[in-house]
């Protein structure tokens, strides 16, 4: 048997030598060859390898250095048959925690989680698992620790993980630890009886690719070195230099400035290798304390990089471990030659959009050297966050590439795993509206109830007042704002008619009459699954064993699976997780609470739910872990971010591993260096780095990751005096992919530094914007009369929602998850509406009926503020009754024609031939302006002799209209139909509410009005707030041209108004006299 160390900077030198052995070896066709590896990117890469070299991949079993160590134990007939795993840590540290025993002798310890009944198991749990994931990680960096504190007589006074360790050990008999399992083997192998067995089953391992390489898992491949062919295939950054002893030049200047050594007594290694490959550095030290290693340690043949690039002169540097003295100089051409890029954008989607582009412009300029999207890879630190988006980018641009994406968790995506994430996470103290209804944004969930149409499920759970609660309570009135009275309302709605009370024996429930037909069939199913959530949710209430939370979370796949349907691939991994939870009832069998089962089994079930393997199709989109170290011609890392990458490893303050650091000890953020330098070794041709450089806020700049900075800062030191490395690298992209920068240039013209294909491929996204951003004409030729009323209430308002098709005040898309606490000025003017036309002994069932339709507050504010309103309501309330009392109420279509079109439209609130029209509002100009637009066009239309407005601000009085006849109400309409037109080609300066009535234009010229809307806008304590008059005041369109055009419409608009209200003026002029 042998043992052989094959080292070399290039993961392709590598293969071929894997290659080669497996060639030399000839294993018998079915004997597997076993291959540790660290990552599934590794092991489909090294496949296609295979198979390229042999023209068959067969038989390559992969497996992760404990597996390998797992194995070996059971072939050399390890006495334990199960090994003991992190689950079996967390249950069985939960027990012990909450033994009596522990908590009187530890108190400190137990005063974390002990005190609050509630969240005691919760917090228990927590820290079971954080003490298993330690102890996990002892076993293979402190193991010595761990023999330590078995073998001594007793507990250390204090030492509570001492006490933990000892109880798991006393407990688990009948299963191996890791540290058992080592020492088990390193014994065993030295019998020649279970040495030949190990020696028939598994008579090579090839160790490949490994980044880290422990002392316990080394101690033990030495162990069976000298019995089996054990084989490394390593990668080392320069593997023709020993530079693992080599300082970094800040280690130098701190030897140097405490006169240990003199200046230039030594020479610092690399920056980038010193300082990214510590990794590696200790990965060979352990590697070569043991004489075997060494003395069987093979440099692998390989080029090394040419410096004809930016890229490649880095590359050549770290491998020739070259100082400051000795490196490739770097000049402006290289910055330029585009093989090594940086990139700032806003957002995540910015970023994606910019990697597009860029790969989009490389492969159409690779002339002969054509690109493959195979070629392409791209690293993403957080791939959960980014997945959308490069589905959004990649999945709808105009230049298709392949692609896939690795990484992503199960939970994220959508299929059977996040639909059944959504259930367990959905509690019944957060059972609101919203987050019941974004059950329904799983597509599983909706195909497995038959819902189609969510827009109406939002709708009718909206128009129940259905917020919070699954059933309320009468005492303060939630229960009309429960699920379970609101699902009521709507299966009520659904099978009857009318707006009646309905009694089924538990309370007056108003049916809501939403829908009919075929398309009430929606709301039927998502009733049927309301009802089932609800039934999901109740089930919980009660601790439970985990054998029985198995059978739970069963009932929840047979909710969510359709048994006709053929069965989802991730419904396997599903249930061997429920299996697991039958054997760790041997650990813990006594019943748990739903919170802390929850927790337990979704964090099995993502570590279960591992990333799949890269399909090699296309671009490889994928997290950090598992590609990296894989060579591509393009390689590209997203999300760079000063806060994201390199990862800071956690400090726990029980940590010994931290309070005495070893050799070899795991560090996120070491390891994270290491990928990076990985990774620039990797990138064959060219490096794409972007990072979120600019706050979207408000545009504050934010620094990209350390790393990134050293690199910026070693090309810097590099390149000669005044070139600007971070103005020549860095490309600092707009907020907006239609930015002016990505304009094509001229033929001829220096290549742009920025280029956009989103739109259309080689094209600017620039030149598809529309620069008249009207896309239809609009048909003006028949006008509807609420449109126009609409208008002259808020011509710039019409403009940018019907012209530019803008809105500012869209309502929320989400639920409203609280009850109604006060009601806002729209709210307060329906129950006005409904007020006005009730008589006195029907106030007390509308204000019921409003209670519990949602209308009103709950509880005690619902009568004060009904009172309210029916007080503010009474004087138009009982002018209007008497006005109206033994009249019959119509409504009359009309349609006038006018020079070049049509005015069409319906005039309600008729009563015999008199049209009555009124104000709820102190606040009257606009509605005294519907009122004169609606009575014109009954003049006009002949379904009106007479008109009369009442008045809240005159506490009801009542307002005859006059008009000089049907003739001139035509004509007036003539003018304000051509006003509206006019209005619909550029936003017309004019509104009823910016503090300027009839009374005031004799006294004002254009400046006078520019002084006074000033004043309504900014002036002391203004409280002017629409959106669409602010934006355009602010723009300009209220300069003196265009406050005379407010005088234009002032005198079409409000100057008749004396003359229509006789009156009216006077008697306001009267009453502020009076005050």
């Amino acid at each position: 048997m042998y043992l052989n160390v094959y080292a070399s900077h290039s993961l392709e030198g590598l293969a071929a030598a894997f290659c080669e052995k497996m060639q030399q070896e000839r294993l018998p066709v079915f004997q597997p060859y076993h291959i540790v590896t660290q990552t599934e990117g590794i092991n489909q890469w090294l496949r296609y390898r295979v198979a390229d070299s042999r023209h068959i991949a067969a038989n390559l079993r992969f497996v992760r250095a404990n597996d390998i160590i797992y194995r070996m134990y059971q072939l050399l007939d390890g006495p334990q048959f199960d090994s003991l795993s992190t689950e079996d840590l967390n249950w069985l540290l939960y027990e012990i925690l909450g033994r009596p025993a522990f908590r009187e002798q530890y108190p400190a310890i137990a005063a974390y989680f002990n005190g609050d009944e509630e969240q005691e198991p919760v917090r228990r749990y927590a820290l079971a698992a954080k003490v298993a994931d330690l102890f996990d990680q002892y076993q293979v960096y402190r193991d010595d620790i761990l023999k330590e504190w078995i073998s001594a007589p007793a507990v250390s006074a204090g030492n509570w993980q001492q006490y933990l360790w000892r109880c798991v050990h006393e407990r688990v008999q009948d299963r191996a630890d890791k540290t058992r399992q080592g020492e088990y083997i390193i014994e065993a192998v030295r019998d020649p009886e279970r040495r030949a067995r190990l020696q028939r089953h598994m008579p090579q391992i090839a160790v490949f690719g490994l980044s880290v390489l422990t002392k316990y898992h080394l101690r033990i491949f030495a162990a069976v070195a000298p019995h089996i062919s054990l084989s490394f295939y390593l990668l080392n950054a320069a593997p023709e230099q020993y530079w693992m002893d080599a300082l970094t030049a800040k280690q130098v200047a701190c030897l140097v400035e405490r006169g240990i050594w003199a200046e230039g007594d030594i020479a610092p290694g690399n920056p980038l290798l010193t300082g990214w490959g510590k990794l590696t550095a200790e990965t060979f030290q352990l590697l070569f304390e043991e004489d075997a290693f060494i003395n069987n340690y093979h440099l692998l043949p390989a080029e090394a990089p040419v410096p004809d690039s930016l890229l490649h002169k880095l590359q050549s540097d770290v491998y020739h471990n070259h100082h400051a003295g000795e490196r490739h100089p770097i000049s402006t051409g290289d910055l330029r030659d585009g093989s090594l890029e940086v990139h700032s954008c806003y957002t995540r989607a910015r970023e994606v959009e910019a990697l597009y582009n860029y790969l989009v412009h490389q492969v159409e300029h690779a002339g002969d050297k054509r690109i493959s999207p195979r070629e392409i890879l791209v690293l993403v630190t957080d791939m959960d966050a980014y997945a959308p988006y490069i589905k959004a980018v990649f999945g709808n641009a105009p230049y298709e590439f392949p692609f896939t994406i690795t990484g992503e968790q199960l939970h994220t995506q959508d299929n059977l795993v996040s639909a059944l994430h959504l259930l367990l996470t959905l509690e019944e103290e957060h059972f609101d509206a919203e987050r019941v209804v974004q059950l329904l944004d799983s597509s599983f969930i909706r195909r497995r109830f038959g819902i189609t149409d969510t827009d109406l499920v939002r709708r009718a759970v909206n128009g129940a007042n259905i917020r919070f609660g699954i059933d309320g309570n009468e005492a303060d009135d939630t229960v009309y704002v429960s699920w379970k009275y609101g699902l009521r309302r709507l299966i009520y709605g659904i099978c009857m008619t009318g707006g009646a009370a309905y009694n089924d024996g538990t309370c007056d429930c108003y049916p809501l009459e939403l829908t009919e037909g075929s398309a009430a069939a929606d709301l039927i199913r998502f009733c049927h699954f309301a009802e089932r959530a609800i039934e999901v949710v109740h089930l919980r209430k009660e601790p439970r064993r985990l054998v029985d939370w198995a059978l739970y979370v069963h009932s929840l796949l047979d909710l969510l699976q359709d048994a006709a349907a053929p069965l989802p691939d991730e419904y396997g991994m599903i249930e061997k997780q429920l299996e697991g939870l039958n054997l760790l009832n041997g650990w813990h069998g006594e019943p748990i609470p739903y919170a802390v089962f929850r927790r337990s089994f979704l964090d099995s079930l993502t570590d279960a739910a591992a990333v799949k393997a890269p399909s090699g199709k296309g671009i490889s989109f994928s997290s950090l872990i598992p590609m990296r170290s894989i060579p591509a011609r393009i390689v590209a890392v997203l999300g760079l971010n000063f806060d994201k990458f390199p990862r800071k490893e956690p400090l726990l303050s029980f940590n010994i591993m931290q309070e005495h650091v070893r050799i070899g000890d795991r560090n996120k953020k070491d390891n994270d260096k290491h990928l990076f330098l990985e990774t620039l070794m990797a990138a064959r041709e060219k490096l794409f780095l972007s990072y979120i450089g600019q706050s979207v806020k408000d545009n504050t700049p934010l620094p990209p990751s350390a790393l990134v900075d050293e690199l910026l800062d070693y090309i810097a030191t590099g390149c000669p005096a005044g070139v600007h490395v971070h103005d020549e690298l860095v490309r600092v992209h707009p907020l907006h992919s239609f930015s002016k920068l990505y304009r094509v240039p001229p033929p001829g013209a220096a290549p742009p530094r920025f280029y956009s294909y989103t739109q259309s491929s080689g094209k600017s996204t620039a030149e598809f914007l529309d620069p008249d951003p009207q896309r239809d004409p609009l048909d003006l030729e028949v006008v509807d009369l609420k449109d126009l009323i609409r208008f002259f209430r808020n011509p710039i308002a019409h403009y940018y929602s019907r012209v530019l098709q803008v809105r500012y005040d869209e309502a929320s898309e989400l639920l409203d998850s609280t009850e109604l606490f006060e009601l806002d000025r729209l709210q307060e003017w329906a129950i006005k509406q409904d007020l006005l036309l009730a008589a006195d002994r029907d106030l007390p069932e509308l204000r019921d009926r409003m209670l519990k339709t949602g209308k009103l507050p709950l509880k005690n504010m619902a009568p004060v503020v009904f009172g309210e309103l029916l007080a503010a309501a009474t004087p138009v309330r009982k002018s209007f009754q008497d006005l109206t009392r033994d009249r019959s109420r119509k409504e009359q279509s009309v349609e006038i024609r006018l020079e070049g079109g049509v005015l069409c439209g319906t005039i309600a609130n008729l009563f015999d031939d008199t049209l009555v029209c009124y104000s709820l509002s102190r606040h009257e100009q606009k509605y005294l302006q519907d009122a004169w637009l609606q009575y014109l066009a009954a003049v006009a239309g002949g379904v009106a002799a007479e008109g009369v407005f009442i008045s809240r601000a005159h506490e009801g009085a009542c307002f005859r209209m006059e008009l000089p006849g049907a003739a001139e109400a035509t004509a007036t309409l003539a003018r304000l139909v051509d006003l509206y037109r006019k209005g619909h080609a550029a936003p017309a300066p004019f509104s009823p509410e910016l503090g300027i009535g009839p009374d005031d234009l004799d006294a004002l010229d254009a400046a006078g009005v520019r002084e006074a809307i000033g004043k309504k806008i900014e002036g002391f304590n203004a409280s002017f707030s629409d959106p669409y008059i602010l934006r355009e005041y602010y723009d300009g369109l209220f300069d003196d041209a265009g406050c005379q055009r407010f005088l234009d419409y002032c005198t079409e608009l409000m100057a008749p108004l004396p003359a229509v209200f006789p009156g009216y003026y006077q008697t306001q002029q009267a009453t502020a006299d009076a005050e």
